[in-house]
Order: structure tokens, then C-alpha cells, then sequence
């Protein structure tokens, strides 16, 4: 693609000014003519492309292997500036105070030509003329590319910009290293140099200039840009995703199934009120019930009744808990009792005769938080009667963090029974909602 009339094209103030830190490519003479041009002509238009990407090979400890590499963009301009010898023909800048050593005047430069992911390029042509505004012998002619789109960080790359001859054979190439670059990157000349050995640039102005050398067809001057540009750090090695069994619940299913199926029990718990004819009987296997509850291995272990037997019978407990405790000390599953207060009530009175923390722990969790003020007294009472201090902080906060709630939970019939019951929790919870003052004692 052609730029647009040059003379409508302004180079920002600060193409020359290199941001600290930012490498400089590396400057000096041209490519001998004997070099030829490197690899094909490049097309007249932008073009976009994937180059192949270098790779490393890491051995993890078990002799595999990772592959790692840099997916890379290849993408190519030319960018044409018509009339050259008009355009950069010294004038009445002199005349005028104009600054002649100024790059921002004597530059032209290209839309953004170039596209490579998200960032954007224009190409820049500049030169350099002698203190007088007049073409010296030190005014050298500078090719660059400019970065104006795209994020902010730097982008990694590596830059090729060729100054297109008549004849082929004759083109000049410079290339720079791999490195990174946030704003600008080419060869250019030096504004303020006295003479041709401090001249940075691409090929002496008045070399370009002479019609004979080739580098102007019909006025106009051919640059041609490659950039190969990183677009990402690390391009992941293709793999086939397996998808990891759950090897906790395959456990929980097992252990489930087997106490559903009867297989081997030894034990047997017979729940209910004889006399009201509702027992009902669960067969378990005591060393999963030893393994979960110290007082079922207190039970086998010890010469009492129940290690001889092989039942133990439950007639103040709901069956329905017990039933539920044991799949849990198969299973370490609970299912929605917990959203029910009283069946999680219930279970936290068999959990915690039978001492298996974790279903305690997991059941005083869910009443904490759903304490309401009609049901607080009776949580309370409950976490006092089974020794449960996590759940006992939990109602006496509840119970005083707000004003006026303690006067709310008074007028309920649990704070009645409460009061009946248990009076000495009104006490705590007297001190819970006036605390003591605090005296501070200072010494003399």
C-alpha cells in the first residue's frame, strides 16, 4: 500500500527521542552491493503470517518431557514516498529561523502500515542536512518504524528495513537485533553532527539523490519493512485433558454402599422405645464405628456388655438421627437435615453422645447461623446442656450485639423455660449484654 502525499504527512516531536533504557539498533554502514538482497522481494502490500517457532525441551523428574516456544508474527509493508528530491530539497528554512537540524520537519512517514496482533507500526523516512539548510556531505538519509498502536507494555521483535534499488542486485538491508521495543527502532541520521564520521544513518542523502545510483524510480523512493513480532511469551504444548476422578466421593460411595448392603457387619444397633414398639435395628461394622467414635471403640474394646453382645441398644435418641450419623461415619457425607433445625438438632444430640466431633462441629455451623430471636433461648439451652461453646458464643452474641434484642428474647416462651430450666444463663446473658466497666489503675 502507498503512504499519502508526503507533504501532508508530519513525523511526531518525539520519533528520535528513545524512551531510557530502550535499545538503539545498531547503526553504521550499509550492506555491501556484492551482498545482494536477502531472500525474496517482499509484496507491495501488507501482509500477515505465522513463522515457525524455535522450541526447548525440559526432562522432569520422571523423564518427561514439556516443549516451550514464542508464537511469532511476520508481517511486511513497502511504503513508497513520491517527488523525494522535492521534498527533502533544502528551501528558505534559513531565511525563515527555521530549525534545519529539526527531524520532526525533515521526516516523512507512512499510515500504520504494518499490523501485528494488536500493535500497529508506521514507517518513517528523515534526513539530516548541514547547518547552513543546504545537502552536505555528512546528510544521511534515516529509515525507522514507529510504534502507534496497541497496549503499553513493550513488545519483543526484531526489524528489517530495506532501502529498494533499480536493480535488485543492489538493494540495501539492515537488521536488528532481537529485542524490545515501546516506541521507536531504525537507523537514522544524526541531526547535529559536524561531520561524516559522527553521521548515523541509513546511506548518504546526496548518494540517494543522484539519479545515476538507482535509488530513485521516477522520483520516488521504495522502502520496504519486516518486522517479526512476539506476540506471547510461551505457546503451551498441546495435550489431551483427562479429567481426575473424584477419589473422595468414589470413597464415600463405596464405604456407602457397603453399609447398605449388610456385607460383613458383626454389630448391630437396635433404636427405639421397646415399649412403644417403634425400634428399629441398623447393622454396622464395629471397626468402622471404632474408627469414627471413641465411645463405639470404648465399647469393643473394654469388657462391657456390648463388646460380648454385639448390640447396643439406643431408647432415648430419634432412629432416624442414628441413622444418619452412621452413614456419615461411613460416608463423611450429611445431606439436607442440616437445613432442618430440628432434625439437625436431632443429630447434634446423637453426634455429640457419641462423640464424633466433626458431625458436631458441622451441625452447630448450620444453627448458628440461622438463630432467630424466638429460637435463640433454646439454642442456648441446648449449647449449655451439651457443652458446645462455639454454639453458646454464637447465641449470647446474637442475643447482645443488637440494642433492644435482649428485651425481644425475654418476651419469648423459650427465655421462660430458659429461665426455669437453666437460670443461671440469664446471668450470662446479663453479662454478655453489660459487661463490667473497666478500671483503670494508675500507679503512684
Amino acid at each position: 500500500s502507498e503512504a499519502p502525499p508526503p507533504l501532508s504527512v508530519r513525523l511526531g516531536a518525539h520519533l528520535w527521542r528513545r524512551d531510557p533504557g530502550e535499545p538503539r539498533a545498531m547503526s553504521g554502514g550499509p550492506v555491501p552491493a556484492s551482498a545482494g538482497r536477502e531472500g525474496p522481494r517482499m509484496g507491495a502490500s501488507p501482509s500477515n503470517g505465522f513463522a515457525a517457532t524455535g522450541h526447548s525441551v525440559a526432562s522432569g523428574p520422571c523423564g518427561m518431557e514439556q516443549t516451550v516456544g514464542v508464537h511469532k508474527e511476520v508481517t511486511s509493508a513497502v511504503f513508497r514516498v513520491r517527488d523525494f528530491p522535492y521534498i527533502c530539497t533544502p528551501t528558505e528554512k534559513v531565511m525563515q529561523g527555521v530549525e534545519v537540524q529539526d527531524l520532526e520537519t525533515n521526516s516523512v512517514s507512512s499510515g500504520p502500515i504494518l499490523q501485528a496482533g494488536e500493535y500497529s507500526f508506521k514507517i518513517i523516512v528523515a534526513w539530516s542536512l548541514g547547518h547552513d539548510g543546504s545537502i552536505a556531505d555528512y546528510s544521511m538519509l534515516g529509515i525507522a518504524i514507529q510504534r502507534v498502536g496497541g497496549g503499553s507494555e513493550p513488545v519483543v521483535m526484531q526489524l528489517e528495513l530495506r532501502l529498494v534499488n533499480r536493480d535488485p542486485c543492489q538493494d540495501i538491508a539492515m537488521r536488528s537485533n532481537i529485542q524490545p521495543l515501546r516506541n521507536t527502532l531504525g537507523w537514522y541520521p544524526s541531526p547535529y553532527a559536524m561531520g561524516r564520521e559522527q553521521a548515523d544513518g541509513f546511506l548518504p542523502l546526496r548518494s540517494v539523490l543522484d539519479s545515476t545510483n538507482g535509488w530513485l524510480v521516477d522520483d520516488t523512493l521504495t522502502v520496504e519493512c519486516k518486522m517479526t513480532v512476539s506476540l506471547s511469551r510461551v505457546i503451551p504444548l498441546p495435550s489431551f485433558k483427562v479429567e481426575l476422578p473424584d477419589v473422595l466421593q468414589d470413597l464415600s460411595s463405596s464405604w456407602g454402599a457397603l453399609l447398605d448392603s449388610g456385607r460383613g457387619t458383626d454389630v448391630v444397633l437396635v433404636v427405639g422405645d421397646p415399649a412403644a414398639g417403634e425400634q428399629v435395628r441398623i447393622d454396622a461394622h464395629s471397626l468402622v464405628l471404632s474408627a469414627r467414635s471413641p465411645v463405639f471403640d470404648a465399647m469393643w474394646s473394654t469388657s462391657m456388655q456390648e463388646q460380648k453382645s454385639k448390640e447396643v441398644f439406643i431408647d432415648d435418641l430419634e432412629p432416624t438421627a442414628v441413622k444418619r450419623m452412621v452413614r456419615f461415619m461411613y460416608t463423611g457425607a450429611v445431606g439436607c437435615e442440616l437445613n432442618n433445625d430440628s432434625e439437625c438438632v436431632a443429630l447434634l444430640q446423637v453426634a455429640h453422645r457419641y462423640q464424633v466431633s466433626v458431625l458436631v462441629d458441622l451441625c452447630v455451623a448450620a444453627l448458628s447461623s440461622r438463630l432467630t430471636v424466638d429460637i435463640v433461648a433454646e439454642r442456648l439451652m441446648v449449647a449449655d446442656l451439651a457443652e458446645l461453646p462455639a454454639l453458646r458464643q454464637a447465641c449470647l452474641a446474637f442475643i447482645t450485639d443488637v440494642a433492644g434484642r435482649v428485651g425481644a428474647v425475654q418476651s419469648t416462651e423459650g427465655f421462660t423455660q430458659l429461665s426455669k430450666k437453666r437460670p443461671h444463663l440469664v446471668v450470662d446473658i446479663l453479662a454478655a449484654a453489660f459487661p463490667p466497666p473497666t478500671v483503670e489503675t494508675i500507679a503512684v
